[in-house]
């Protein structure tokens, strides 16, 4: 599967999310890694399949603001290695 194939099975997981964590997801981006890193893989484990990089929202304060934006990075070729096929990675791999 292409990066832009991914990306937009990505695009429209986000887009599906129920209303409830649609509006949970202020300041924060959705990207795709081809894989993650060697020191990521030797602190997280092989097989990552997504990391989230941020700020939680419990930890958010009336102080929270100008901070860039939080971060979740899917692993492209982990979550391909787990798939048989594209449906099957729509199916039990999109984001939600």
């Amino acid at each position: 599967m292409t990066n832009a194939e991914f990306e937009k099975i990505t695009t429209q997981s986000v887009k599906e999310l129920p209303e409830f964590f649609k509006n949970k997801m202020d300041n924060v981006i959705v990207i795709v890694s081809d894989a993650p890193s060697k020191a990521l893989e030797r602190k997280m484990g092989k097989g990552l399949l997504g990391l989230y990089e941020g700020v939680p929202l419990s930890e958010r304060g009336y102080s929270y603001s100008g901070f860039m934006p939080d971060k979740i990075t899917l692993f492209k070729k982990n979550i391909e290695a787990v798939c048989s096929n594209e449906e099957e990675l729509k199916k039990k791999y999109s984001m939600w």
